[in-house]
């Protein structure tokens, strides 16, 4: 009998080691988003998109490809990456999404994102995925973003100097 529980303590233990080391998904939606960004990679960078968003966004092919050109160099290591969620329950429907903030390296330039993303949306499954992507590149991690860039609620605005 203790071996059975012994077993099945240890079954449980790893299942839950296992659950707590997982990355969280907002940190894989980040490094997808960079690992396209470093390939250059215009249609997976678009598929991280709601399709609400892409909707919405006047033109968005040609942002994302001036968001690919903006972007220099490769991916080095990351500062910080923080985030806050927030979420609803309405009538059974859930909704989740987070405002991620990213700082990070590539072996060139220093960069923050801001990004708008919705992970669930039971009632409109067309929002699920990126709203939109703020880009700066800085010269260094002490400033505070221009969100009056920001003209909408979907796409990509790109701050585009290096002036805090």
């Amino acid at each position: 009998m203790s071996r059975n529980l012994l077993l099945v303590s240890l079954l449980f233990s790893s299942l839950f080691l296992k659950f707590c080391d997982r990355q969280p998904e907002y940190e894989i939606l980040v490094n997808n988003l960079v690992a396209y960004l470093d390939d250059r990679n215009n249609e997976e960078i678009k598929k991280l998109f709601s399709k609400t968003a892409i909707d919405n966004t006047i033109e968005i092919d040609n942002q994302i490809t001036r968001f690919v050109d903006f972007y220099e160099g490769k991916f080095s290591k990351t500062h910080e990456t923080s985030y806050a969620e927030s979420g609803s329950y309405d009538y059974g429907k859930t909704k989740i999404d987070f405002s991620i903030l990213h700082y990070f390296y590539t072996d060139t330039c220093r960069y923050f994102f801001s990004i708008e993303w919705i992970q669930k949306d039971d009632s409109n499954k067309n929002n699920i995925g990126i709203s939109y992507i703020y880009a700066q590149k800085v010269d260094d991690f002490n400033f505070t973003p221009d969100y009056s860039i920001i003209t909408s609620d979907y796409g990509i605005f790109i701050k585009d100097d290096k002036k805090n």
